[in-house]
């Protein structure tokens, strides 16, 4: 019986196990989950799983003793930046953490107080990344406001920028309340939890009083790698993000119809325009969404393939249409044409 072994070579088993079979044995039984709880051992699985990801970022003399979590002075520099810019990790780094895999095209997000302004100058957390010893490099292309003002009611993102090297990608996001005035640590987590659109995405990871905390969105989604779909700010982006993750091993459990998300949506989310069969020129609407409208000849436009990325094939709706590329305001701009047959 599992309560006949001593709780220290029980914590020892929990701690060589990963994160997902600690979690499952956790489950096993009562007691289990009490030595859990008294132990944190889940937490401090996915702390030390951080701390491992976070080396591979920075790099630093590692100590012999990994147990006890000590990965260099780079790492330990890294912690006290993100503490003293009230940051918070989230994304599918901890995803990462949490499973015991590594995605290539896995990242780190870290979201920061501020207010509206893009200050030329970077801040303590973005001075560290950019001189660490693996030489990060900003991207002069993300120094951009973010337009679309992910929000909840309280808060919101007003910028982004991106720092990459040999495939390693840092992005650093600021956000104020809905008056451009800089939040909490705490304001931050709860703008994670109302903004993200995925329950099992909903982890943090953040540092006050020189201590690591975590929050877990959802434990049981990540254990089984099942998601249910919902949508936030952006339908197209959340069905990027639901494919991403499908791709990855996850399983979509609820039944999200075309009909449930609306036209409406759709149209607010993407350029759409609508014509009938045998029409040689489309009037497709302004990229500004304003009442001005582009005549276009079909025939001249560039035709795009069709695939999981289309709202119509993610929700398995019968409907005609194609997709094009035309040229608005020196930018490529992808449109679904919705084609109707005529009677």
């Amino acid at each position: 019986m599992l309560i006949d072994i001593p709780a220290e070579i029980l914590k020892i088993i929990i701690n060589c196990s990963d994160s997902r079979s600690a979690y499952n044995l956790k489950c096993t039984c009562k007691y289990i989950n009490t030595l859990n709880t008294k132990f944190n051992i889940v937490k401090r699985r996915l702390i030390e799983n951080v701390d491992k990801t976070l080396y591979k970022y920075f790099g630093g003399h590692l100590s012999k003793n990994l147990s006890e979590g000590q990965f260099g002075e780079h790492v330990n520099e890294f912690k006290g930046a993100l503490e003293a810019s009230g940051g918070v990790i989230s994304g599918s780094l901890l995803t990462q953490c949490l499973l015991d895999v590594e995605w290539e095209d896995g990242d780190i997000d870290i979201y920061i107080p501020g207010n509206n302004e893009i200050s030329p100058t970077l801040t303590a957390l973005e001075k560290f990344i950019y001189n660490s010893p693996k030489s990060f490099y900003l991207r002069e292309d993300s120094w951009t406001r973010y337009k679309r003002g992910v929000r909840t009611r309280s808060s919101k993102i007003t910028w982004m920028r991106s720092y990459e090297v040999k495939g390693k990608k840092i992005q650093i996001i600021q956000v104020s309340d809905v008056k451009y005035n800089p939040i909490s640590l705490k304001d931050i987590v709860s703008f994670i939890n109302s903004s993200f659109d995925f329950n099992f995405t909903k982890n943090t990871y953040y540092i006050e009083n020189s201590t690591p905390h975590i929050t877990i969105g959802n434990i049981t989604e990540l254990r089984d790698r099942t998601f249910n779909f919902r949508y936030t700010s952006s339908l197209i982006d959340s069905m990027k993000r639901a494919n991403k993750y499908i791709s990855r091993g996850f399983n979509m459990t609820n039944n999200i119809t075309f009909e449930k998300v609306g036209e409406y949506f759709l149209r607010r989310s993407l350029n759409v325009c609508i014509s009938e069969s045998g029409k040689q020129y489309i009037c497709i609407p302004d990229q500004d969404k304003s009442e001005r409208f582009h005549k276009k000849k079909i025939s001249t436009l560039k035709h795009l393939p069709c695939d999981n990325s289309c709202p119509f094939v993610f929700f398995k709706h019968n409907c005609k249409h194609v997709h094009i590329n035309w040229t608005g305001k020196n930018v490529y701009i992808p449109t679904i044409l919705i084609i109707h047959d005529t009677v």
